[in-house]
């Protein structure tokens, strides 16, 4: 029954709201932020192979997910530039 429910259900959010966000630790380290809210959401309906059945589904998730980037390898140096004093004539 479980298996035969889920295969004619399909979980459908419609609303989710999601933030990110990343806070740079140094020029090679950066940890990366992301709350995510699917809202409740929720299906029911008859089970077609069983005569009289009806089911329900509901949904609600709520995520938080924190990572760890590093660059690998040598920083790049910034160019130099040379300042040009102009020619001043008397």
């Amino acid at each position: 029954m479980h298996t035969l429910f889920h295969v004619q259900d399909n979980a459908i959010t419609q609303h989710t709201l999601s933030l990110a966000a990343s806070l740079a630790i140094t020029d090679a380290r950066m940890l990366p932020n992301t709350c995510v809210q699917l809202f409740i959401e929720s299906i029911s309906g008859p089970v077609g192979q069983i005569p009289g059945a009806s089911a329900s589904f509901d949904v609600q998730t709520d995520s938080l997910v924190a990572g760890l980037n590093i660059k690998f390898g040598a920083p790049k140096k910034p160019a130099v530039v040379a300042a040009v004093a102009p020619e001043v004539t008397p």
